[in-house]
């Protein structure tokens, strides 16, 4: 004999199913014996499948102070039982059908039909380097649950410091008298993404004792490395 499965036995909810037949076996006096033939099937609630690919985002920092918008997209998967799929982040409590979880380097938010937000923290301040954000997703039929990873790739970039002192034009005006012209004073500032320690100077003229001095066409501009 041969007993060939009809159908997809996946889709068999959990529970206990049988399959019987009545063989027989007959002389050729045509006296007949029976037997039956009986196929035990065990079902199961069987694990929602991710359809849709595993999530890989990439940000890349650059010298420059750059924006970082957010990245969306839509999870999908199947029942074999055919049953309803709730999608998730794997510990956090849905509210107002969706959950959010504060990542490392941002925070993504999934609604429970599978829509998906990721919003980057202010990757400027990320360090030169690689760096990865993850999340576990899940998708359950309300009683057995499949999970996925949700992956960030981050390149970080020391970025360039960023004066934050507007740039500085001073003003001398002679007359027809014999004028007197007064060293004007100030400060620089700056700031630097990733929060290292800012040095102030002049560009072609190494720092001596904690200032930098160069002589110009019509005065001398001398500038310490804080920023005066």
């Amino acid at each position: 004999y041969t007993y060939t499965p009809s159908g997809n036995y996946n889709t068999l909810t959990a529970g206990n199913y049988t399959d019987t037949f009545t063989l027989s076996a007959s002389d050729a006096l045509g006296v007949t014996q029976t037997q039956v033939f009986t196929v035990n099937i065990t079902g199961s609630n069987d694990t929602p499948i991710f359809t849709s690919g595993a999530v890989n985002l990439s940000y890349t920092d650059t010298t420059a102070i750059d924006t970082f918008p957010s990245s969306t997209g839509t999870i999908a998967a199947t029942d074999a039982e055919g049953s309803a799929i709730t999608y998730g982040i794997s510990g956090i409590t849905a509210t107002s059908g969706s959950s959010s979880k504060v990542g490392t380097y941002g925070t993504l938010t999934l609604t429970t039909a599978g829509a998906y937000t990721y919003t980057p923290n202010n990757l400027n301040t990320v360090p030169s380097g690689n760096y990865t954000d993850t999340f576990t997703l899940s998708a359950t039929d309300g009683t057995v649950t499949g999970t996925q990873i949700f992956t960030v790739n981050i390149t970080g970039a020391n970025d360039t410091p960023t004066f934050t002192s507007t740039p500085v034009t001073l003003s001398y005006t002679d007359t027809a008298a014999v004028d007197s012209f007064a060293s004007s004073t100030g400060s620089l500032s700056a700031t630097d993404a990733e929060g290292l320690a800012v040095t102030y100077g002049i560009s072609g003229v190494s720092a001596t004792s904690g200032s930098s001095s160069k002589v110009g066409s019509y005065g001398t501009l001398t500038l310490t490395t804080a920023g005066a």
